[in-house]
């Protein structure tokens, strides 16, 4: 059974496809579909399929760059273009990207099951060149090939002295391997359990490194596997180090070798000085797997990852601003929200003193914030006894929780009466559940129209023409909103706060930053600095 997966814009084209072909019928599963890139690329991740077909022309990440990105690191993907223009630019593009099929709408189902019938068969024909050519190959490398791993195992494993490293590689350009490099860095594949064929997940890691080009080397351990990534610089390496470890997973899941995870060392420039990147490397997959969440849920790791965050910076994550949790509530869920506000500052009352005070002080401000951006005058709409600074009739926390529901009860009744809140229930709902699940990496539009029990394509208009934002375009800018936040009162690092506000991948993480703000993550970190230091020269 060969799996399909849909991406397109246009919600009739999608269901035209889902529900005019008995896929199962014809031998293939229909695994997904999306209404964009955006949506669509974390799920291909997931799904691995053997075909996809795309629109060109859709919003955010398009279809081209869809097919780049899919190209990249799952390679072996047959890609089906669908398209509404007979453009001989986007046919070029598509070629140029090694797309099987290029199909202008509106296409047939009979069109379709002849082009997955041709695909099919190129699959099969591409399976049985590369057994036969693996045959070949593995005739030919087994003792080069052995000599070889055996090598770069006893540099990654023991350590080898700098004269020692010259002979080294001097010797393996004898085999024709050049490993002589600028920088280096190694990875760490390991097994989530003990139950793993190494020698499969060996095999199926040694088809990838060959597609690298002499700039990955693999060596075998004991109950793990390691891969030697050579790179220009730092950026080129990290770049490689993460492209790969991403395209071993996917071939790994695909061969169905387990829960297997990756562990990237620190970088280094000398020859002699691997052996530490893989101390690294080790050391970074030991700290994963002994940390509290995010860590222990990553498949790939990079030794940045876990150096530890400023303690204020935890602290930041944990606790909530009360109006962010408040923006969006009705009479009908505030309380609940209040609660959990406080049950949260009891988690961090170390260092926040939970006397009522802080909590009095944070009621108040948010309160304010809503009336006035009701249009209200917050002195006029609160009881004057509730903006009393005083203490007085309360005795405890209990009596400061009672003060703080009745507050916000009178000003979310405002807001409400005076029709300030954007949107309908529905809508508001779906929000309130982004704002606290935009972190997940894996959250999807299905899961936001699950939510709210919607049909997807009714959840998608509501939400648009309500908030004036496509789906997508409204997580991006929530996630950036959180990502600027942090990178203006934390010092985490630009990978940390990639997976902290839901991306598994600081390079598309730093991508979207730059798409959406104008600058990268450091360039807007140093404009803050900047802006900090001349606010306090005046």
């Amino acid at each position: 059974m060969y799996k399909v997966f849909v991406v397109d814009d246009e919600i009739v084209i999608r269901e035209g496809l889902r529900n005019n072909i008995d896929w199962e019928e014809n031998g293939f599963q229909l695994v997904g579909e999306a209404p964009d890139g955006e949506i669509a690329l974390p799920m291909i991740r997931d799904e691995k399929p053997d075909i996809l077909i795309t629109d060109i022309r859709m919003p955010f990440l398009d279809g081209i760059a869809l097919c780049r990105e899919v190209r990249r690191v799952m390679p072996w993907i047959q890609i089906v273009i669908l398209s509404g223009f007979d453009s001989f630019e986007y046919a070029k593009q598509a070629i140029s990207l090694g797309v099987q099929e290029y199909l202008l709408k509106p296409i047939s189902s009979d069109e379709l099951k002849s082009v997955l019938s041709r695909l099919v068969k190129s699959i099969e024909k591409e399976q049985m060149e590369r057994q036969d050519l693996e045959k070949l190959r593995q005739q030919m490398r087994n003792g080069k090939m052995l000599v070889q791993e055996q090598i770069i195992s006893n540099v990654i494993m023991n350590g080898v002295t700098e004269n020692e490293g010259k002979k080294i590689c001097t010797q393996m350009r004898s085999f024709g391997i050049n490993l002589l490099s600028a920088r280096y860095t190694v990875i760490e594949f390991r097994a989530s359990t003990g139950e793993a064929d190494y020698t499969d997940m060996h095999a199926n890691l040694m088809k990838l490194m060959e597609r690298c080009c002499d700039s990955v080397f693999l060596s075998s351990g004991e109950g793990f596997l390691n891969a030697l990534v050579l790179g220009d610089s730092e950026k080129d390496i990290e770049e490689r180090a993460y492209s790969f470890a991403r395209s071993a997973l996917d071939e790994l899941d695909r061969a169905g070798c387990g829960d297997v995870r990756a562990a990237i060392g620190e970088t280094v420039s000398e020859f002699c000085d691997i052996s530490s990147s893989y101390k690294s490397a080790r050391h970074t997959r030991h700290v994963a797997e002994n940390n509290r969440q995010p860590l222990q849920m990553r498949r790939i790791i990079g030794a940045r990852d876990v150096r530890e965050a400023p303690r204020h910076a935890e602290k930041a994550l944990e606790l909530q601003p009360l109006y962010d949790r408040m923006k969006y509530a009705d009479l009908g869920d505030f309380k609940d929200q209040i609660m959990d506000y406080v049950d949260s500052l009891k988690t961090v009352n170390a260092c926040i003193p939970l006397d009522g005070g802080y909590l009095r002080s944070e009621v108040l401000m948010t309160a304010f914030r809503i009336i006035q951006e009701a249009g209200g005058d917050p002195q006029k709409v609160l009881d004057p006894a509730w903006l009393d600074r005083s203490s007085a009739g309360l005795d405890d926390l209990e009596g400061y929780i009672s003060r703080a529901l009745a507050v916000m009860h009178r000003a979310i009744k405002f807001r409400e009466s005076n029709g300030s809140v954007k949107g309908n229930p529905a809508v508001n709902k779906a929000r309130r559940y982004l704002e606290d699940n935009f972190t997940n990496p894996n959250l999807t539009f299905q899961d936001v129209v699950d939510h709210v029990a919607m049909s997807s394509s009714h959840f998608s208009t509501l939400f648009s023409q309500t908030t004036g934002l496509t789906f997508t375009k409204y997580l991006i800018d929530l996630r950036m909103a959180k990502a600027r936040e942090l990178l203006y009162s934390t010092s985490m690092r630009s990978s940390e706060i990639a997976y902290a506000v839901g991306y598994n991948d600081p390079h598309y993480f730093s991508y979207l930053f730059k798409k959406c703000s104008g600058v990268t993550p450091s360039e807007f970190r140093t404009g803050c600095a900047k802006a900090d230091e001349e606010r306090t020269d005046d």
